[in-house]
């Protein structure tokens, strides 16, 4: 029962309240005469307006206290039907037992924190942790990197559970946090090559996706990523070729207020490099080095104090590639990075190491149709059967107030067979480097940046991909959760004098012309 002033108290209060502001006028009274009769309290209120506040004081005590014996009077009649059911059902058999069992658990009030539902248990969407967004829509689910995108899950899982237990909050239920993005782009490419054909214009949209993120409890993680793939398929008709399918697919468990280790298991990115920029061309280390899986991660994670964190994982998964037709290729690899936070500096360290480069996605498919050239290892069955060749990375971000420095380098560990990736009829060994400096600032306003970005290859013809990439870009964030980019790239390809090829590969790829190859990239994002 709640607790509230009794009676007692209650007319105590009142009775000091009276004395106060009626003690100087009684008191002035008496002194005139004995004789003289004294004002009664209606009297009194009558006299001075100002207690008419004191009236209605007490009638709302009133009011409140029948209010509360009503209360009681409930409380009483629910406790005592749940005591004849409770005899009842102690004195029938056992068929009635059940029913008479079902019936007290729909009838009798719920003890708080154990609400029964219909047709299942809830979720909560959009949890609020009493963080402000960044206007710019870079905290959002859908903008987290995909690599170690496990780990970023775990964090924001940390920090929601973290808010909760502060606010003495216990969530039972499933939280369920939704994430998307459309983006759609103007484009003009100016080049000229075997390798590129002529120059075009497009308008396109681009990439459309929807996540979602599932904290089932406090020890399992779920996330599914439905992507919109824009890529020429079978019908000459473009719109025909839109598709929708499911880009990643993963569960997690782990609790990093308990325990530093968590595993992964699913449809990702394997922790392989990392490949964060704020360009909308991919990073040359990307195309080469990407990889994604169905696998599994084992990973640790510590933050040894607000500036310094450690992440170390190893993973292993079934490659594509594999020695012979009937083996089985079971690939591994490490990862492993370091960040310290001091503002207003930053710094990430990051290497990596994976069995079989050659499961990578710019490895698997480098843009041709399957035919007489090389077309990537997954081109046929036949070009899929090679010795795994060990891949390495290494990576470094730097930011120092509103400047951030990005470098990354992926390679292959050694030189590929002759037959199975050549350049130069060589051996290839496929590396590239990636370097960019970001500048953020406030234009009216509004969160800005302005980047520039240089990417190199080697060895890395056979897989068409540029031997130089210059690119520029600046963004904004005109309206919240947008950003509105422009980008000019000048990429150069190989010489013609260089040629490549590839395992199962008949026609020998050559370089291009050495002219240029411009493109300028107008892009809107909508991200929720």
């Amino acid at each position: 029962m709640p607790t509230y002033l009794n009676r007692s108290n209650q007319l105590f209060l009142i009775s000091a309240c009276f004395f106060f502001l009626f003690s100087a006028p009684v008191f002035a009274d008496a002194e005139e005469g004995s004789s003289k009769q004294v004002p009664s309290i209606h009297q009194k209120v009558q006299l001075y307006p100002t207690t008419k506040l004191v009236a209605q004081l007490i009638s709302q005590t009133e009011a409140l206290e029948r209010q509360v014996n009503n209360l009681q009077h409930q409380v009483n009649r629910l406790q005592s039907k749940r005591s004849v059911r409770t005899s009842n059902v102690n004195s029938s058999n056992k068929s009635s037992h059940v029913a008479n069992s079902n019936a007290q658990a729909q009838d009798r009030p719920t003890p708080l924190g154990k609400t029964s539902f219909i047709g299942g248990t809830p979720v909560v969407t959009s949890p609020y942790i009493g963080v402000v967004p960044s206007y710019d829509a870079s905290d959002l689910l859908v903008n987290f990197p995909y690599v170690n995108e496990d780990l970023s899950l775990l964090k924001q899982q940390q920090r929601i559970y973290s808010y909760c237990s502060t606010c003495s909050i216990h969530p039972e239920s499933p939280l369920l946090a939704l994430s998307g993005k459309i983006e759609a782009q103007i484009s003009r490419v100016s080049h000229t090559g075997t390798a590129y054909g002529e120059s075009d214009h497009d308008v396109d949209l681009t990439g459309a996706e929807v996540d979602t993120a599932v904290l089932v409890n406090q020890w399992s993680t779920g996330y599914l990523a439905f992507v919109y793939d824009n890529s020429q398929g079978s019908s000459n008709r473009r719109v025909d070729n839109s598709r929708v399918l499911l880009d990643r697919g993963f569960l997690t468990i782990g609790n990093l207020n308990q325990l530093p280790f968590y595993f992964t298991l699913g449809q990702y990115y394997v922790p392989f490099g990392q490949y964060a920029s704020a360009m909308i061309s991919d990073p040359l280390t990307k195309v080469l080095g990407r990889v994604k899986a169905r696998a599994f991660t084992l990973g640790f994670y510590k933050k040894f104090d607000k500036n310094n964190e450690l992440n170390l994982s190893a993973f292993a998964f079934n490659g594509d590639t594999k020695s012979s037709a009937n083996s089985k290729s079971h690939q591994f690899g490490l990862n492993a990075d370091y960040q310290f936070t001091q503002n207003p500096w930053s710094l990430e360290l990051g290497t990596s190491y994976i069995s079989n480069i050659a499961d990578s996605g710019g490895m698997q498919h480098n843009g041709l149709s399957s035919g007489n050239s090389f077309s990537g290892f997954a081109g046929s069955a036949a070009s899929e059967i090679l010795d795994p060749i060990p891949g390495v990375g290494l990576r470094t971000n730097l930011g120092v107030g509103s400047f951030h420095f990005i470098f990354a380098y992926v390679a292959a560990a050694r030189s590929f067979p002759l037959s199975v990736l050549s350049f130069d009829q060589k051996p290839a060994r496929p590396q590239a480097v990636h370097s960019e400096l970001d500048y953020n600032f406030s234009a009216f306003n509004k969160p800005s940046l302005i980047g520039f970005a240089y990417d190199q290859s080697k060895d890395a013809l056979a897989l068409l991909i540029p031997k130089r990439q210059y690119t520029a870009i600046v963004s904004t964030s005109i309206w919240k959760d947008t950003i509105e980019s422009l980008q000019f790239s000048h990429a150069v390809d190989y010489p013609t004098s260089d040629q490549a090829n590839g395992n199962a590969g008949v026609v020998p790829i050559y370089g291009g012309t050495s002219s240029d190859i411009n493109s300028i990239i107008l892009q809107v994002g909508f991200y929720f």
